[in-house]
């Protein structure tokens, strides 16, 4: 279903399909005066949060949460969300740390701990950063999130990136073979490289792939990345993000008997 907002207008060929900037630009002026992009469509803007979904989220002071697919418009907290936000490639995005907050409300502790994460590679946060966001905020919901994510990164996490890491995350806890690094760019020897899961003493590394990695290109850059990885000694098995959401059980024992073949 195609929504008009009051305010925007289309044109030309892109008008019937609207690309992912045209529906974020037209977010931003149906909400008016202050609006940003939020969420998770903030992050992917800021490229701290690649896992966003198809709705674009918005806030803006005079707004009410409502939804009109694929737009989500929020009202700002602008006595808990007052710094000075960013614009990047022509869009309004809140304050690096503000972001951060915003995303606590729905993203899981892991989930955030990439953000937090990669905002402070982009030296965007700094952990002491977040440490007084936390004080000022204490007793809020979102900040148990977001006290959980600093811990996991302060420990050397750098967080999962979908809901299915997530769930694969826990079933090797539960399971009682934990990781020895998640997401952790360059462990592997390869400076740009963010594996999901590895088992360093191993030399084992468990990649999680969701329905992009079917695209032919991507496979193409998938092998690629593999051979990489195998030249430097590394073995890599890849399970598809369905059947981690599936059956955990099954996919935790295929890593069990990967790591007892090391």
């Amino acid at each position: 279903m195609r929504v008009i907002l009051p305010q925007t207008y289309g044109v030309g060929p892109h008008a019937e399909s609207p690309t992912a900037e045209m529906l974020r630009s037209a977010g931003l002026l149906f909400a008016g005066r202050g609006a940003r992009l939020s969420g998770p469509t903030a992050g992917a803007v800021t490229g701290v949060w690649s896992r966003g979904s198809d709705e674009v989220h918005v806030s803006a002071p005079g707004l009410r949460k409502t939804r009109l697919e694929p737009f989500v418009f929020h009202r700002t907290q602008t006595e808990r969300f007052a710094r000075r936000g960013r614009v990047i490639d022509g869009f309004a995005v809140p304050h690096p740390l503000d972001l951060c907050a915003d995303l606590a409300r729905s993203l899981s502790s892991l989930q955030l701990a990439h953000v937090v994460d990669r905002s402070r590679y982009q030296e965007l946060v700094t952990l002491e950063g977040i440490d007084a966001l936390c004080e000022q905020w204490a007793g809020v919901p979102f900040v148990t999130v977001l006290r959980e994510a600093r811990d996991l990164v302060r420990g050397g996490s750098a967080g999962t990136r979908s809901v299915s890491e997530d769930i694969l995350h826990q079933a090797l806890l539960r399971a009682g073979i934990p990781p020895t690094h998640v997401n952790v760019r360059g462990i592997l020897g390869v400076p740009s490289d963010e594996p999901d899961f590895v088992w360093l003493d191993r030399r084992l590394n468990v990649e999680v792939d969701g329905r992009q990695h079917d695209e032919p290109e991507q496979r193409a850059l998938d092998g690629a990345r593999d051979e990489v990885m195998r030249s430097l000694g590394i073995r890599v098995t890849r399970f598809r993000a369905a059947d981690v959401r599936r059956r955990p059980g099954w996919v935790v024992q295929q890593i069990r008997a990967a790591l007892r073949a090391g």
